[in-house]
C-alpha cells in the first residue's frame, strides 16, 4: 500500500475524518454473508473495514509501515486463506452513502491486515535512537522496515481486514457507509439534536426500574466512593447520556441511554455502567434485544440496513450490533490500543 494512500487511524474516537459501520462478519471464525462494511476516510481517501477480527493466517508476507506516529502497520492478504464472503469483496463495485443519499461509487481493491498501536512511551524512544530515555538521540534510529516488523506483532487484538477502495466517482467525503453497488440504500436514523425532558426522564426511569440498578446501588453503597445516603448515578465520576434517534421517513424513535460510573476506571473503588436501547410507542419504551447493557459505547448514527428493524449502531469508536442472544456487542473497533499505563 503506498503511503499516499496510508490509513492513519489517529485514535479514531475523533472521527474528523468520516468513519462509518454497518455489516461486517461476526467474527474472524465464523464470518456472515457480507452484505455492507466500515468505511475510513482519511486524507481524502476512502477504505473499506471488511472484518474487525482478523485470524493471523489471513496474511502472509513482508509488513509495510503506513505510519511511524502511533505506528500503523500493513501485510497484505492472501486471497487463498480468507473466508470465501470476505475475499468476495475484492474487485466488489460499492456505493459510498452520508446518511441521506449516495455520494460516489468506487471498487474494492487489495485487501490487507492492518494493525495499530501506541507503544509504550520507552519503545518509541528507543525505536527513534534514544537508547537512555534522556531525550537526545544518541544512535540511529530504527528503519521503518525494522518498526514495521516490531510494531506488527504488538497488537494482534486489534487487527483489521480493509481494503482500499479504487476508481471512485464523485465526492467521497463525508461518507458514512459502503453497500454492494445496486443495493437499496438503509433506513437512517439520525441523532435529534436535543431529546425532550419526558422522553429524557421515561428513559433514566427505565433503568432505575432495573434490578441490575439495584444491585449497582448496593455494591455503591459498599464500596469507598458511597456518600450515605447517596445514589450511585449522583457519584462525581458517573456519567449519564440519554440520545434519541428519528428516521424522518418513518417516524420510528429510538434512545439509547446509558449510565456510567468511573469510565476511566482509574483508581475507582466502584465501577458501575447499565445502558439500555428502547424503541418509543407512544407511551411505551420497548427494549430491543436485551433488557440491558454493559457496554461503553455512545452511538451517533442508527442503521436498518436492510429494512427488517434490525439495527446497526455506529458508535464512538466503531460499530456495535445485537447478537443472536439479543446482547449489544461492539464487533469492529478503530481505538488504537495503548500499551501504556492508561491511569
Amino acid at each position: 500500500m503506498p503511503r499516499s494512500a496510508a490509513i492513519v487511524l489517529s485514535l479514531a474516537i475523533t472521527l474528523t475524518s468520516s468513519f462509518v459501520a454497518a455489516q461486517t462478519p461476526r467474527a474472524a471464525n465464523a464470518p456472515e454473508a457480507a452484505s455492507s462494511a466500515v468505511v475510513v476516510l482519511h486524507h481524502d481517501q476512502p477504505y473499506v473495514v471488511l472484518a474487525g477480527q482478523v485470524d493471523p493466517s489471513w496474511s502472509a508476507g513482508p509488513v509495510t509501515l503506513v505510519s511511524r506516529v502511533e505506528p500503523v502497520i500493513t501485510r497484505r492478504a492472501t486471497s487463498r486463506a480468507l473466508p470465501a464472503t470476505l475475499a468476495a469483496w475484492r474487485r466488489r463495485a460499492v456505493t459510498l452513502h452520508d446518511g441521506q443519499s449516495s455520494r460516489c461509487t468506487g471498487r474494492i481493491g487489495r485487501l490487507y491486515v492492518l494493525n495499530r498501536v501506541f507503544p509504550m512511551s520507552g519503545t518509541i524512544e528507543e525505536w527513534n535512537g534514544d537508547t537512555d530515555h534522556d531525550g537526545d538521540v544518541d544512535g540511529p534510529p530504527l528503519g521503518d522496515g525494522e518498526v514495521a516488523r516490531r510494531a506488527f506483532d504488538l497488537s494482534p487484538e486489534a487487527s483489521l481486514l480493509v481494503g482500499t477502495l479504487e476508481r471512485t466517482r464523485g465526492r467521497c467525503d463525508g461518507t458514512r457507509f459502503a453497500l454492494p453497488a445496486r443495493s437499496a440504500g438503509p433506513a437512517v436514523l439520525a441523532m435529534e439534536a436535543t431529546t425532550g425532558a419526558d422522553l429524557r426522564a421515561r428513559a433514566l426511569g427505565y433503568l432505575r426500574g432495573l434490578p441490575q440498578w439495584a444491585e449497582h446501588q448496593r455494591e455503591w453503597e459498599a464500596s469507598g466512593d458511597a456518600v450515605p445516603g447517596g445514589h450511585w448515578e449522583t457519584d462525581p465520576d458517573t456519567v449519564t447520556d440519554v440520545r434519541s434517534f428519528l428516521d424522518a421517513s418513518t417516524g420510528r424513535r429510538v434512545v439509547f441511554v446509558t449510565v456510567d460510573s468511573s469510565p476511566d476506571g482509574c483508581g475507582d473503588m466502584f465501577v458501575g455502567r447499565i445502558s439500555a436501547l428502547l424503541e418509543v410507542r407512544g407511551d411505551a419504551l420497548v427494549p430491543i434485544g436485551a433488557a440491558s447493557f454493559d457496554v461503553p459505547i455512545r452511538p451517533w448514527l442508527l442503521l436498518d440496513v436492510a429494512h427488517d428493524g434490525e439495527l446497526t449502531l455506529l458508535v464512538h469508536d466503531g460499530r456495535a450490533r445485537l447478537d443472536a442472544q439479543g446482547a449489544l456487542v461492539q464487533d469492529v473497533t478503530l481505538e488504537i490500543p495503548s500499551l501504556d499505563c492508561p491511569c
